[in-house]
């Protein structure tokens, strides 16, 4: 595997799911910290598989997922030897290597090791050190990965690095004790042991390596059984040693009259002491790695009398009483030498050779307690000031540079400088002139995206400060001499077009401003007087038309406001007095009538009568508002009768409203400060919509939403400041949970889960803070995954997409500038869709083909929205829909065909709802319904059809149901439907039903038959909850089939068949889960094939004509 191209290995990794798919367990979550403490707690106390059931609450998206619970779980997967879980997350998150702590590497090198995967291990390990060049622990596991696959000679050479590095990590002197061992060079491996005895003295298994320096230092080791005998390791030139080693051989540390400094008689202890009093005098050069790490220290060490605490130090875990007691009463020399021993370390390793990283021979500077680098370059401290001369590259904890310049004599920064972020990306660039900026500024996002550029003029910001996008200007800012000036401020949206300009004068926003949409046209313009709004300001709709018209003095709102509908229909109107509305305003519906007229005091608050309309232009109600409390209210009805009225009593207020066709709206109790108590309130034809609760006025407690047949929709909790928190509920009509998540202070805030009406997994997702966070997946009907966006602080950073099949088979990143991106839906399937992109916006031209060639459809895309003509188009070429948008909503006439070239339908829109005229036609191109709707709502006539003739008829009231009629005997029946609920049949002129079923509360709730006018059935199905049920049948005139299939909670399922009159099969489709699903036929009328199209949940992977 080639790691530094490994951003390609997403493309076939599949993501390990931290949620069941096929589950609708309740959502836990708690904040991570917790279930990360008590992970941590189990993980040293050996239980790590209750670490692991702590470490995997912590979801993908959460702030500490990376920081720490995935390297935490990672550590316990290897100390429970799970080696494969473990190299399958290092495969996945490999991506995220900016993001990642050291232990996330040192786990994966760890178990791609124990899985035998050298290779594998020691790309990743060569790959990371690019990016961690100061890095010990990384050098020290990659050296272990080369020693482990046989590249002993490599091994050696990168454990010295890693002293070079870091000389105070003792398990590279034990690594390097070891190769001594195998090479049978005696002095260097107890030199290099005895480094490790005093640098490993706080843990406890320094005892067992003491044991293990007696062994050694009073045995032939070679001649063991279990010698694992030379690696042909050339440690350097031991011709300096080699005279030791006979000493050492010779065991003459070990009689009885040869004497130490020490009260102590180890073998280890004893040895050593010979071999450091032979190391006086001796003087190494430079390339020397033994001497220059370990004989100059113990040389003089021994030269400075620190042997004996040095042998008291090692032996602190020792449990025989004589040594226990003699160590704890020479404690004072133990911690004296090991003062002067990380003095002494130090020194000698100020100068290092780092020529493998880029360094050269290089001093440096390491941290007190960690002895970590800090500092590495050319440079002294003045010791009068104090400061540092010269250049430098300051090293973070990780291993990674985090700044890099030069300190001039007067200990100032000089010339360029350049600093990064913790994930190894530039984060700025200046040019100083002895401590001052005179260049210019350049500062960059953690992606390494340009984000700032600040000209700089004798230390002062002078000229146009530039703010970045994607690399894209969307920001300008005058700069003179330090101080915002005079001259022009502008923003600009994402697409380059401008969104904001006005002029600065004395620093502040001073004179005309204007404002555009991204398509260029102004939306809003005003003036600014020494940084206020101040006159009049007009916000217009992107057509043109006027808005808003509202007047500020000092940046608030004072005197006449008015805003209109896009048609410039009057939509309210009133005044402010320093931004508090005051006397009477009115509000108008769309169709011009009187919508509410509110009345408010000098303080803003709502004063007096307030009334409300109907769209129909009848009074409502009034309700009598003191200081923004109601106090009392009247209710009427259409002939402005009182339905209903109500006063405050001792401070309390019991409220029922009502809705214009009598029923009751809401219910529920106000006190002197507002609603309080548990609140109900209905929709229009009478049934309970929502309960919840109340405090002075203030949300809190259960809020529930329900649906017509009672259960619950949407369920969820109010904190005590009246903001929803918690754990939310949505569900399907049928009782089956649609989604699932949390909420804190009114936002999402942690894990959410969405469902298909089967139960099975849709989609999941993490927001922090209200923004999208971590992976969002999204899942087939079939279970297979589809798609997976990754997300960072609400940004897309990236796509997955998967095949059929659910593998993963291409990644589409997030890049600036302008490109074109092509999807496919397989590995090997064409190119369905291609779009021209600006800066990850859908910009300019989009296309889809269908599998076969042909054009599926094509349009413009403006800012990620579909504008203009638009067509698409069936497999067969056929003409499929051609409509116009406005910027992404539906606009004008829109028509639909299908297969066969015959209009389907033909609807009129407007700002995106349907208005105006909509006709539905049968397969002949007859119509069969007629309706008229109003910004979205069906209102006026609604005419129905059966077999090419008018049945019936239904009237609307915006959106409800008033009536329906059909003629019987040349005369019109009218039948009113209270609360749209009604058994309903209609009949044809000639007396025969042509229509029975019945609605409920607006839902069609069980049989549903049409018939023909010569008494034939049409049409028969069953609805459950408004949705259809079991089978559904359509006949021909003759009474021969002409259409069957089966529906299961309103979503079509396995086979669906549509005949000719013939009786032979004209289309055969098949459904799983509401998803084509398999082959789908057109026939002939001779039944041969004329088209068939073979889809995975409902998209084309293949498609085949006559």
């Amino acid at each position: 595997m080639n790691f530094m191209k490994l951003n390609h290995f997403l493309l076939v990794v599949s993501l390990i799911l931290f949620f069941n798919v096929s589950a609708q367990d309740k959502l836990e979550y708690e904040k991570s910290l917790n279930p990360l403490l008590k992970g941590e707690e189990y993980q040293n106390e050996g239980e790590f598989e209750k670490a692991l059931e702590q470490f995997n609450k912590v979801y993908e998206g959460d702030s500490l997922f990376f920081r720490y619970a995935l390297h935490m779980k990672m550590a316990s997967l290897v100390q429970l030897e799970r080696y494969e879980e473990v190299k399958e997350i290092g495969d996945k998150y490999w991506y995220f290597r900016h993001e990642l702590p050291t232990e996330f590497y040192l786990s994966y090198g760890t178990a791609l090791d124990k899985l035998e995967e050298y290779d594998q291990a020691q790309e990743m390990y060569t790959s990371i050190l690019e990016e961690f060049p100061i890095n010990h622990s990384l050098w020290y596991n990659y050296g272990v990965s080369l020693s482990l696959s046989g590249k002993h000679q490599e091994a050696y050479e990168t454990f010295k690095k890693t002293v070079a590095i870091n000389p105070f990590y003792d398990r590279v002197h034990l690594a390097l004790a070891n190769m001594a061992v195998n090479e049978q060079q005696t002095t260097k491996a107890l030199m290099a042991l005895g480094m490790y005895m005093w640098l490993s003295v706080d843990k406890r298994n320094n005892f067992q390596q003491l044991r293990y320096g007696n062994y050694l230092a009073s045995s032939k080791y070679w001649t063991a059984e279990d010698f694992e005998g030379s690696n042909n390791v050339d440690l350097g030139s031991n011709s300096d040693y080699s005279s030791i080693d006979q000493i050492v051989h010779n065991y003459v540390g070990l009689r009885d009259k040869y004497k130490t400094p020490s009260k102590l008689d180890f073998a280890f202890i004893n040895q050593c002491h010979i071999i450091f009093t032979q190391l006086e005098g001796m003087n190494g050069d430079e390339d020397d790695f033994w001497y220059n790490t370990y004989a100059e220290f113990f040389g003089k060490m021994l030269k400075e009398k620190q042997f004996a605490g040095y042998s008291y130090l090692i032996c602190n875990y020792v449990e025989n009483e004589k040594t226990a007691k003699t160590v704890k009463k020479k404690k004072k020399d133990a911690l004296e030498f090991f003062s002067w021993g990380k003095t002494n370390l130090d020194e000698i390793k100020r100068m290092v050779n780092l020529d493998f990283i880029g360094f050269g021979k290089t001093k440096v500077t390491r941290n007190e307690d960690s002895h970590l680098i800090e500092i590495v370059g050319d440079y002294e401290l003045n010791q009068s000031s104090g400061n540092l001369i010269g250049d430098i590259t300051v090293i973070s904890e990780n291993g990674r540079k985090t700044a890099i310049g030069t300190y001039n004599k007067n200990g100032n920064k000089e010339g360029e400088w350049k600093y990064y972020y913790p994930n190894g990306y530039l984060r700025e660039i200046e040019v100083l002139d002895d401590g001052a900026p005179v260049d210019t500024n350049f500062s960059y996002y953690d992606n390494g995206l340009l984000r700032l550029k600040i000209p700089y003029k004798d230390g002062k910001i002078d000229g146009d400060v530039l703010f970045y996008r994607n690399e894209i200007l969307y920001r300008s800012l005058p700069y003179t001499a330090g101080e915002m000036k005079e001259g022009e401020f502008k923003e600009f949206h994402a697409i380059g077009s401008v969104d904001f300009s006005y002029t600065l004068k004395d620093g502040k926003s001073h004179g005309p401003f204007k404002s555009y949409f991204d398509s260029g046209e102004l939306y809003r313009e005003g003036s600014f007087s020494e940084g206020n709004l101040e006159g009049e300001r007009i916000t217009y709709y992107r057509s043109g038309e006027i808005s808003v018209k509202e007047n500020f003095e000092e940046d608030l709102n004072q005197g006449k406001y008015l805003s209109y509908y896009q048609d410039g229909q009057l939509e309210a109107e009133g005044s402010f007095d320093e931004g508090n509305k005051v006397g009477e305003w009115v509000f108008y519906f769309e169709n011009g009538n009187k919508r509410k007229v509110q009345n408010f005091d000098e303080n803003g608050k709502e004063n007096g009568v307030e009334e409300l309309y109907t769209k129909n232009g009848w009074k409502l109600s009034e309700h009598t508002f003191n200081k923004g409390v109601v106090d009392s209210y009247v209710f009427y009805d259409e002939n402005g009768e009182v339905i209903s009225k109500g006063n405050r009593k001792g401070g309390e207020l019991e409220y029922k409203s009502y809705f214009e066709n009598g029923n009751v709206s809401a219910e529920g109790n106000y006190n002197k400060t507002g609603k309080h108590g548990a609140w109900k309130y209905y929709d229009y034809n009478g049934t309970l919509e929502t309960t919840t609760q109340y405090e002075d006025g203030v949300s809190k407690g259960t809020y529930k939403d329900y649906f017509v047949n009672g259960n619950v929709e949407i369920e969820y909790e109010f904190n005590d400041e009246g903001d929803s928190e918690g754990y939310y509920q949505n569900y399907y009509r049928n009782g089956n949970l649609y989604r699932q998540g949390f909420l804190k202070d009114g936002n999402m805030d942690g894990p959410w889960r969405d469902y298909y009406r089967n139960s099975d997994l849709a989609q999941e997702y993490f927001y922090s803070d209200n923004q999208k966070t971590g992976f969002h997946n999204e899942y087939a009907n079939n279970g297979d995954q589809e798609i997976a966006g990754y997300y960072e602080s609400g940004l897309r950073k990236f796509m997955i997409y998967y095949d059929t099949a659910g593998v993963a088979f291409d990644t589409v990143y997030q890049l600036p500038g302008k490109r074109k991106v092509e999807l496919k839906r397989c590995a090997e399937c064409p190119v369905f869709m291609v779009v021209d992109v600006l800066n990850n916006i859908y910009h300019g031209t989009q296309t889809f083909t269908h599998p076969n060639g042909q054009l599926s459809g094509e349009g413009e895309v403006f800012n990620n929205n579909k504008n203009g003509l638009w067509k698409t188009y069936h497999p067969n070429g056929e003409l499929s829909t051609e409509g116009k948008y406005v910027y992404g909503d539906k606009e004008g006439v829109w028509k639909y065909y299908n297969v066969y070239g015959i209009m389907t339908a033909e609807v009129n829109y407007k700002n995106g709802k349907r208005h105006g005229t909509r006709k539905t036609f049968d397969e002949d191109g007859n119509v069969d319904f007629e309706a008229n709707y109003y910004y979205g709502d069906l209102h006026g006539e609604a005419i129905y059809y059966v077999g090419n003739k008018a049945d019936s008829k239904r009237e609307y009231n915006y959106g409800h149901i008033v009536s329906y009629s059909y003629t019987k005997n040349g005369k019109e029946v009218n039948i009113e439907m209270k609360n749209e609920t009604a058994e309903v049949q209609t009949f044809w002129s000639n007396g025969k039903l042509a229509r029975d079923f019945n609605i409920e509360r607006g839902w069609f709730q069980g049989p549903y038959k049409t018939y023909y006018q010569n008494g034939q059935l049409e049409n028969e199905q069953t609805y459950v909850n408004d949705r259809r049920e079991g089978s559904s049948i359509t006949y021909y005139p003759n009474g021969k089939l002409k259409s069957e299939g089966n529906y299961v909670d309103g979503e079509v399922e396995g086979e669906y068949k549509v005949y000719y009159p013939s009786g032979k099969v004209k289309e055969l489709f098949n459904y799983e889960n509401g998803e084509l699903e398999g082959w789908s036929y057109y026939y002939n009328k001779d039944g041969s094939i004329k088209m068939k199209i073979y889809y995975v949940n409902s998209n084309e992977i293949q498609v085949e004509n006559d």
